[in-house]
């Protein structure tokens, strides 16, 4: 295996979601006759920092586009031995205060003791002129440094990879390394990324054969994995046993009796929940009982209505279903509305604002309500989104994190403590709500405020645990109406029919066929450089704008190439750019991958880069994006929080709504792809839709529906658990609006009994 000593000098690329990062770096020594002065890595690297030294074990590669490359499989940290090093790491991000002529200045007059100098002899760095508040936070960086890499000398016996290992010691310092040696199982669940396998690899090094500590490690990571992966708040006994003894590689039913006494175990330790033959952790449960308890506390305390009638005309554009959304806003605390893109959910916001505030200045003259009672407020999941329902309705929306006040060490401003000042809030896309974020919302939300909850329950689910806008549905507890009818497509529009279809997992065979608004094109993945391309400069001619056309995928797996494959076309410029080795260019429509509140910008976030400087000195280096009208600049370090958006999940894209969309979907995708997720990509096209892959991968996904979540929400509203359709509550003498098929029987969303009451079996009998 190939050795390499280098520093960071550039961020090209990072995955967040698996790690991969692909940085350049400065070579210091190597072990493969590597004669040029940087190269390029790769791998699960994106913990990497700017600025900072490795030492680096992998293989050298030759990547068909991009040249060689460096393969990473290990790394761990080092500290510079060179000159030109020493000066790159001490004006770094690391010292704050320390620009690179202060580094320079002090490695040329130590040299290579300037470290140590710093460390053991502070008081000489004075006679050049430092600061002791410089001096002291060099110091305090270079012990942390020698601390943080004795912790990882210490375990690195254990095979850890290195981003696992700093984050280990982010959370516990330099004490991890003894909490692993006394028990590693006790740190699943504590530091992201730590698995059961990471424990039990630790354990055998150690000789670790506490059997009930690695029952209780695989209970509590087989539950987080429940929730994580798959978004359920418990599983069943008979589930949970299951997945552990898989995860204990024991042959069935051999230790089922051990595994039991140890839930019980937990649960007497209050780390778990059981309710019948659930099992939940504690944090979950806790979560699902503080929105239970705040749902009541809303619906009891109920708002005097405003006097007077909606002044609603027979001449409105609003449907029957609108107008009743409407009036239930006015009648309920809690009113759901429910419907897919185009039904018109936007207009009875719209709608339901204008007349709140019209029956408010009404009432003002009266003087029966508080000023705050008055007041409405608009939020969303997500940037694009609150910006969605901004520009229709003309009043301020903003996330819901922003509503908040969240704070970029986790925590919020508005709480139970310190709640929320409305009448009324709306939240639009609450299919994107987890269990999580509508805890910290309901919490905040003061009595007597009434909810208007919106959005499409047919769309993917939170990413987050839990189904909120479902469950709330299923529970049949709060008044629900589903807009059908589409006014924003035409009367056959392709769009809306085949939304239509894959609502009720109907596959026709004419969306593989070019219609008005919808085409196909059946390629394989190795085929998508040329035909990306041919599709690019067609729909350049046809005069669709750049930013009006959003190329979406399943998973992250092709977003990167696409992103490349069309970066030359979408990009926001028009001058001709013969290099797009850049990681970002002035132009280039970029996706925000985490929540900042201090930069006001949210996961999910576009923007157009519109200034970048990154050569010269690490500190002098920046990108600046636009988003929406809020300019946010990027330092060197944080750049990585950005990636390009031409394009992206379908996760990433919920919320937002496109003119024209590319949905790319091929037979290298696994079973994982669902109707739901599908039917979630399709329905961000607003006017023209392009279906590119296999016919057969389509066909799979829409026959393959997601299946409902398990989680304790209607069982707690309800006080017992019931099988209830999916579909919400038709009102008397209405269509069911559905087909009796064997699939929606086999889903639970049709009882199979359906028609049977009083039916005896001898009535069978001619």
């Amino acid at each position: 295996m190939a050795q390499l000593v280098a520093s960071i000098k550039k961020s090209f690329f990072k995955n967040s979601a698996n790690n991969y990062a692909v940085f350049l770096a400065k070579v210091s020594n190597d072990d493969f006759d590597w004669e040029e002065t940087e190269i390029t890595l790769t791998g699960e690297i994106a913990d990497l920092k700017i600025g900072e030294s490795y030492e680096f074990s992998g293989k050298l590669t030759i990547h068909p586009k991009y040249g060689k490359q460096f393969n990473v499989f290990d790394y761990q940290s080092v500290l510079p031995d060179d000159n030109d090093g020493l000066i790159d790491f001490l004006s770094s991000d690391l010292f704050e205060g320390v620009g690179r002529k202060t580094a320079e200045k002090i490695v040329d007059n130590f040299g290579g003791e300037s470290l140590d100098t710093i460390v053991d002899k502070p008081d000489q760095l004075k006679t050049l002129g430092l600061k002791k508040k410089q001096i002291a936070n060099m110091r305090a960086v270079l012990l942390s440094n020698q601390e943080k890499t004795k912790a990882i000398a210490r375990s690195g016996q254990y095979g850890l990879s290195q981003s696992l290992i700093e984050r280990l010691f982010d959370q516990f310092g330099s004490d991890f390394t003894n909490l692993l040696s006394e028990n590693p199982y006790q740190l699943i669940g504590q530091v992201d990324g730590f698995t059961f396998q990471d424990a039990q690899q630790i354990a055998r090094f150690n000789n670790f054969n506490h059997q009930e500590d690695q029952i209780d490690g695989a209970v509590i990571f087989s539950l987080l994995t429940a929730a994580q992966e798959s978004g359920d708040t418990y599983l069943s006994k008979d589930q949970l046993v299951k997945n552990v003894s898989e995860l204990l590689e024991s042959g069935p039913e051999f230790f089922d009796q051990e595994i039991l006494t140890e839930i019980e175990s937990l649960q007497r330790k209050g780390q778990l929940f059981i309710s019948d033959s659930r099992v939940s952790l504690a944090e979950y449960y806790r979560l699902e009982e503080s929105v239970i308890d705040d749902l009541k506390r809303v619906s009891k305390n109920k708002q005097r209505s405003f006097t007077g009638k909606l002044q609603l005309s027979n001449k409105s554009l609003l449907d029957d279903k609108q107008k009743k959304a409407v009036e239930s806003v006015f009648k309920n605390q809690i009113t759901i509305l429910t419907g897919g893109p185009g039904t018109g959910k936007t207009t009875v916001i719209k709608t339901v604002i204008q007349q709140w505030e019209r029956a408010a200045e009404k009432s003002n003259s009266e003087n029966k309500f508080k000023q705050t009672k008055k007041l409405v407020l608009l939020a969303a999941p997500t940037g694009r989104a609150a910006a969605r329902i901004t520009e229709v309705t003309g009043r301020q929306a903003v996330t819901i994190h922003h509503l908040l006040g969240a704070t970029s060490d986790g925590y919020f401003d508005f709480d139970e403590n310190n709640q929320l000042q409305a009448g009324l809030i709306v939240i639009d896309e609450m299919s994107m709500v987890d269990l999580q974020l509508f805890q910290h919302f309901l919490r905040a939300v003061p009595n007597g405020c009434r909810l208007l909850l919106v959005g499409d329950k047919d769309q993917l689910p939170s990413v987050g645990a839990g189904q909120i806008l479902t469950d709330l549905i299923l529970s049949d507890q709060f008044k629900t109406i589903e807009l059908q009818i589409n006014h924003r497509q035409t009367k056959g529009s392709g769009i809306d029919l085949l939304s239509q279809d894959l609502k009720r997992g109907i596959v026709d065979q004419k969306m593989f066929e070019n219609g008005n608004d919808i085409s196909f094109f059946s390629l394989e993945e190795y085929q998508l450089e040329q035909g990306i391309s041919r599709i690019l400069s067609a729909a350049m001619r046809f005069g669709i704008k750049k930013e009006d056309l959003q190329i979406i995928t399943p998973t992250n797996r092709l977003v990167e190439l696409l992103n490349q494959l069309a970066r030359p076309y979408l990009i926001d410029r028009d001058i001709r750019i013969d290099d797009l080795s850049t990681a970002f260019l002035a132009g280039d429509r970029v996706m925000q991958q985490e929540n900042n509140p201090e930069k006001g910008v949210n996961n999910g976030d576009i923007g157009y880069v519109i200034a970048t400087q990154l050569s010269g000195p690490l500190r002098s280096r920046f990108i600046s994006v636009d988003f929406l009208g809020n300019t946010v600049m990027y330092k060197e370090n944080e750049i990585n929080q950005l990636r390009l958006s031409y394009a992206s999940t379908v996760h990433k894209s919920q919320g937002s709504e496109f003119r024209n969309v590319i949905f790319v979907l091929t037979s290298t995708f696994n079973n994982f792809v669902t109707r739901n997720l599908v039917y979630t990509g399709v329905t961000r096209a607003e006017k023209s839709l392009i279906l590119i892959g296999s016919q057969r991968a389509f066909t799979d996904a829409i026959n393959n529906p997601t299946p409902l979540r398990q989680t304790n929400l209607v069982k707690l509203l309800n006080g017992v658990d019931r099988p209830v359709a999916l579909a919400t509550k038709k009102e008397a003498n209405e269509s069911p609006g559905y087909v009796l098929s064997k699939e929606l029987i086999e889903n639970n969303q049709i009882d199979p009994m359906i028609g049977m009451n009083g039916i005896k079996p001898g009535d069978f009998i001619k």
